[in-house]
Parts: C-alpha cells; structure tokens; sequence
C-alpha cells in the first residue's frame, strides 16, 4: 500500500511545493510549503476564478479483474506464454509478466474544490 501527497502554497506570487509519503506530519508539510512561499514571493497572488466542483469518479468496470481467481489470471498468462514459445522453433525463451494496480486519489483545494476518483 503506498500512500502519498502533494501540498502546494502561495505567497506573494511565489510558490512552495511539498511532496510527502506519509500523512502523519500534514501541519508540517503544510508550514514547509508556506516558508518555501515566502522565500521567493515578492510580487501579488492573483488566481483564475473558477467554480468548485465536488465530485466522486468512480470504477464502473464491466469485468472487475479484483473478482477473478489468482489461479485464472496465472493460467492465462502461461497460455500467452505458450503460444510466444510455440510460435517458432528458434523462440527459445521467453518472459510473461502480469500487473493489476488500483490508484485512489484526492483532489481537495482552498477553495472548496473535492474530487475523489478511483
């Protein structure tokens, strides 16, 4: 499990950018971020105006690759592996490799804006 995030602060047309892989400091992902800020900001902040949005992306998957048996998803690997080694009688070797992954992630701004998308 990998968790991770991203803060980001504006100060007087300067930015401060934090990236962090643990939750358990967010006050001080936060302060670092607003010091870096202020560090290079010598000018005014000025943003776009734009709505806040508050929305859920959810997975809407047909054939849910979670729900199919390590065992199906291994056999099916080495029958793509066989048909690599049984194509030509030079083919000698080769390599089949599987990978499922499933990202959450979260959007929250200042200004109100919340996304959560899977």
């Amino acid at each position: 499990m990998e968790k991770g995030g991203f803060v980001r602060a504006l100060y007087q047309g300067g930015w401060g950018e934090v990236s962090f892989n643990s939750y358990e400091d967010m006050e001080g992902y936060v302060q670092t971020a607003i010091r870096q800020a202020k560090l290079v900001g010598k000018a005014e902040s000025s943003l776009a105006k734009i709505p806040v949005v508050k929305d859920e992306v959810l997975l809407n998957l047909k054939n849910d690759p979670r729900k199919v048996p390590l065992d199906q998803k291994i056999a099916l690997l080495k029958s793509y592996n066989d048909l690599v080694l049984n194509y030509h009688q030079l083919i000698r070797s080769s390599n089949a490799r599987y990978l499922e992954q499933f990202i959450f992630k979260t959007f929250a701004s200042s200004e109100g804006t919340y996304i959560y998308q899977e």
